[in-house]
């Protein structure tokens, strides 16, 4: 993102044509867009896992975006970048829906099984500001890294594909709030402890792991 908009300011952005996507919210997700339009694209939209109550943005942004012909997609996630030559020709996402509350007291959003659909695009955009460093993960068996770079966890337990290792904050979101992370090493810290208390459960007489309740 960041670098997409520099090389437009330096006039060294390639020509943008149909429809580009846009991973982000905020700020540099709207800059982002907007700028594929005027280079060119027909479309430009931008994911967002949550519904548009949550979206961190003003309604006049909103209304200036749909103006160039920009627009959100709400409850949606990235899964997967689809390439055919090693074109851009498309994103798989999978839809979300609030799950209740967790533990720390915020509305938890969770993916829809089976929900993917595939949005045709000749373009996609990160425009997260930064990305998670992941690379020392990638070859841990278990552990599934997302097109953000970031860390797939649990949408419940925010525990890793690897039994036992969770992860929370920036490194699962590939850049949110402060209070979104704070929240999120909370919970994470609550399905640890059910965690631990489960093992010490289980070695005193009950066997097997009891479920998350």
């Amino acid at each position: 993102g960041v670098k997409f908009l520099q090389d437009a300011k330096k006039g060294k952005a390639p020509k943008m044509a149909g429809t580009v996507v846009v991973m982000g919210s905020g700020h540099l997700a709207f800059d982002s867009a907007r700028t594929a339009l005027r280079l060119g694209a027909s479309e430009a939209v931008i994911l967002y896992g949550r519904g548009k109550e949550a979206f961190p943005a003003e309604e006049e942004e909103l209304k200036d975006l749909k103006a160039e012909g920009g627009r959100i997609e709400y409850n949606c996630v990235p899964a997967e970048i689809i390439k055919k030559d090693s074109k851009v020709k498309g994103i798989k996402c999978l839809k979300t829906a609030a799950q209740g509350i967790d533990d720390t007291g915020r509305k938890r959003t969770g993916v829809i099984e089976g929900s993917d659909y595939t949005i045709n695009c000749s373009a996609v955009i990160a425009s997260v500001g930064q990305k998670p460093d992941s690379g020392a993960l990638k070859s841990e068996k278990g552990i599934r890294i997302g097109v953000l770079d970031n860390v797939l966890v649990d949408p419940v337990s925010l525990e890793t594909g690897l039994e036992g290792v969770f992860a929370a904050g920036d490194l699962v979101t590939a850049g949110a709030t402060v209070i979104e992370a704070i929240a999120a090493g909370q919970k994470a810290a609550v399905a640890i402890h059910r965690r631990s208390e489960e093992r010490r459960v289980g070695k005193e007489g009950r066997s097997g792991w009891a479920p998350y309740q």
